[in-house]
């Protein structure tokens, strides 16, 4: 939500989807954020990402939806940046 807000104070159109499975509470959760130059009406699961930020190191080691890497499906030349 910050980082959706912060492209807004920037001229920048954008928009936050948090996702919230099934788990317990304070379990880690995923969100997904779109920033363009254009309005955004897309509201879906951002599948092939820019950037991808990790704030939780159990996100590393438990893999995306237990079945794949937290970093699948990033673009070539893709960020990741992590919070170690």
């Amino acid at each position: 939500h910050i980082l959706a807000m912060a492209a807004n104070k920037d001229g920048k159109f954008s928009i936050s989807n948090p996702f919230f499975g099934a788990e317990k509470r304070m379990a880690p959760a995923e969100s997904y954020v779109r920033v363009g130059i254009e309005r955004i009406f897309d509201r879906g699961e951002l599948v092939y990402p820019d950037v991808i930020m990790v704030f939780h190191p159990q996100v590393i080691t438990m893999q995306k939806s237990y079945t794949a890497p937290f970093y699948s499906g990033i673009k070539e030349n893709g960020l990741v940046i992590i919070n170690s």
